[in-house]
């Protein structure tokens, strides 16, 4: 491939020496209604100008489709992405909440709540209550003990 674009191009510029070299010839060109003299280099200088151009807005062409193509890919792979990682994360939700369900109807989870307000109602209990408690007499007794009022908050405290 390599070597036809060298043959190529040294044939252009063999062709292009040649037109230059022999193009002598005065031209009379009419052009939008005007009537230019001209020689046969200039037209031929002219026409190497314009392909020129035309040539250099056919890869400007390319180019652009060729980044635009890429860039096209990349977001379609990022979306393809967000997508999955969407996928994920919902099947992710999905998981969790399917544990939580199980977590809330199974027995363990409904003793535990019971158990933290049983203990809750004896850390609510005053000293008194608590040592009416664990004698079983149910009768308080004369006056608060120092642990008693360091708990209730009310008088000195006395260790």
């Amino acid at each position: 491939m390599i070597v036809l674009a060298l043959v190529l191009l040294v044939l252009g510029v063999g062709a292009c020496v040649v037109v230059a070299v022999q193009a002598t010839d005065a031209v009379t060109v009419d052009v939008l209604g005007q009537t230019i003299d001209t020689s046969a280099r200039e037209i031929f200088a002219a026409g190497v100008v314009a392909g020129l151009l035309v040539m250099a807005g056919l890869w400007l062409l390319k180019t652009w489709s060729v980044h635009a193509r890429r860039r096209h890919r990349e977001m379609k792979e990022l979306k393809r992405g967000r997508s999955s990682e969407l996928e994920r994360l919902q099947a992710e939700k999905a998981e969790l909440e399917s544990r939580l369900r199980q977590q809330e109807r199974s027995p363990e989870r409904a003793a535990a709540p019971a158990s933290q307000r049983e203990e809750r109602r004896t850390v609510d209990l005053t000293a008194q209550e608590r040592r009416a408690a664990a004698t079983g007499s149910g009768v308080a007794g004369d006056g608060p003990s120092p642990e008693e009022s360091r708990v209730s908050g009310s008088g000195s405290t006395s260790i």
